[in-house]
């Protein structure tokens, strides 16, 4: 486990509180962090998360360092109807930063977010993450500071936003500490280990990482 039995036992505490029943109860814009050891239970939350936007009238963008026809696919498979590609009101963007400084990829990654957010009129809702290399302590570090950026200006932004991390994929060495920022710089946590207990934990229930 990456993580202590204190947030086991609050999974436990807080079993009503699944992804699935907190993603249909969302009415108001939030920052969300999505902490995943299971890719695929991750993108069922990160489509259902994307479809109930659909269903209300939001434009939804998907931006991640994925295969954009594979999760098109996907999507498609679960039940996102094709028109909402062929309206735009949907988008699925491949993100590539391979910098390693850690100035170069903020400067790449600010680039990607104002073009990723450009024609973004009205509410909208967004699955992503703008550095793929968080595996790197100069990767991590840029994400967050990025998140931590997002997080302190939300009430300007115009709807909600999914930041998905695959734990495994997070630098090692001081991962205790990219999670502690992490978790501090986003309104809600959804944790899916492999267990398969999953749990949504709100910025006062959310326990200290190790």
């Amino acid at each position: 486990m990456l993580i202590n039995n204190s947030l086991t036992d609050l999974v436990l505490l807080q079993s009503t509180n699944i992804p699935l029943d907190y993603i249909d109860s969302i009415q108001s814009k939030r920052h969300i962090l999505l902490l995943y050891e299971d890719i695929h239970l991750a993108r069922l939350v990160m489509f259902r998360f994307l479809k109930n936007g659909l269903l209300q009238g939001e434009r939804c963008l998907y931006a991640m360092d994925d295969d954009p026809v594979e999760i098109v696919l996907k999507m498609l498979s679960y039940g996102i109807s094709l028109s909402y590609f062929q309206s735009k009101q949907l988008r699925v963007h491949s993100i590539h930063n391979t910098s390693s400084a850690k100035e170069e990829i903020l400067e790449n990654a600010r680039r990607e977010i104002v073009k990723l957010l450009s024609g973004f009129d009205g509410s909208y809702r967004i699955v992503s993450r703008v550095v793929p290399n968080i595996d790197t302590v100069n990767g991590i570090s840029a994400e967050i500071d990025l998140e931590r950026q997002a997080h302190m200006t939300f009430d300007g932004f115009n709807g909600s936003i999914m930041c998905p991390y695959d734990l495994s994929r997070i630098e090692e060495t001081r991962r205790a500490i990219w999670l502690k920022e992490l978790r501090e710089n986003h309104h809600d946590v959804i944790y899916i280990p492999r267990s398969g207990q999953a749990g949504v934990f709100f910025q006062k229930d959310i326990p200290v990482f190790r």
